[in-house]
C-alpha cells in the first residue's frame, strides 16, 4: 500500500513537472511570436505614419519589457516639426493619423476585405483629408473601403458615391456610381 501511494505521488509529480514544462514551452513561443509581431507591426506603422505625414515619426515602446503582456504598449508620435507627445496628449487630428496609420499597418500585415470608416476626416483638416484619402485610394486595390463622409475632398475621390438626407420630411437616397463627376 505505501508503495502504490509512492508510485501515485511519483507519477503526479511528473506529470506536474511535464505540464509545467509544457505551459513554459508554450509562453515562450507566444511571447517570441508577439514580439516578433510588434516589431514587423512598428516598422509598418513607422513607415506608414512617415508616408502620411511626410516625416513624422511612431514609436511603439513596452510599458514593462520583462513581462510584456502584464501592462500594455505606450505609443509616443513626433509630428513634423513638433516635439515628442504620446497619445494621450495629441490634438484630435494627430490622434486620427496616428490611430489611421497603425490601423493601415495592420492592413499591410494582415489584409481585410473591407474596410467601414465613420467620419473618420471630422477632425481632418483639408491637408489632411487629402493626405488620408489618397492613402485609401493606393489601399483600396485591394480592399473594398466603405466611408461615410461630410467631406467633399473625401467623398469625392471615391469610386461610388450614396447620398442620404431628407427633402421635405422624407429620406432620400441617391446614388452615383462609377464615373461619377469629381467635386
Amino acid at each position: 500500500s505505501q508503495k502504490i501511494k509512492i508510485f501515485i505521488i511519483r507519477k503526479l509529480l511528473f506529470k506536474n513537472e511535464l505540464f509545467f514544462h509544457l505551459a513554459e514551452q508554450v509562453h515562450s513561443q507566444r511571447l517570441s511570436d508577439f514580439l516578433q509581431n510588434l516589431f514587423l507591426f512598428e516598422r509598418k506603422a513607422k513607415l506608414v505614419y512617415s508616408l502620411i505625414t511626410t516625416g513624422g515619426i511612431i514609436e511603439l515602446e513596452l510599458l514593462n519589457e520583462s513581462e510584456p503582456f502584464s501592462q500594455g504598449i505606450l505609443c509616443s508620435i513626433k509630428p513634423p516639426d513638433k516635439g515628442w507627445k504620446t497619445i494621450f496628449q495629441l490634438s484630435g487630428g494627430e490622434k486620427t493619423i496616428g490611430s489611421l496609420a497603425m490601423l493601415f499597418a495592420f492592413q499591410i500585415l494582415k489584409p481585410v476585405l473591407w474596410y467601414l470608416f465613420d467620419e473618420i476626416d471630422a477632425a481632418l483638416d483639408f491637408k489632411n483629408v487629402l493626405k488620408i484619402s489618397s492613402h485609401l485610394i493606393a489601399s483600396s486595390k485591394s480592399s473594398q473601403i466603405f466611408i461615410v463622409s461630410l467631406r467633399s475632398n473625401m467623398f469625392g475621390k471615391g469610386n461610388h458615391l450614396i447620398g442620404v438626407g431628407k427633402i421635405n420630411d422624407e429620406t432620400r437616397v441617391v446614388s452615383l456610381g462609377a464615373g461619377f463627376s469629381r467635386f
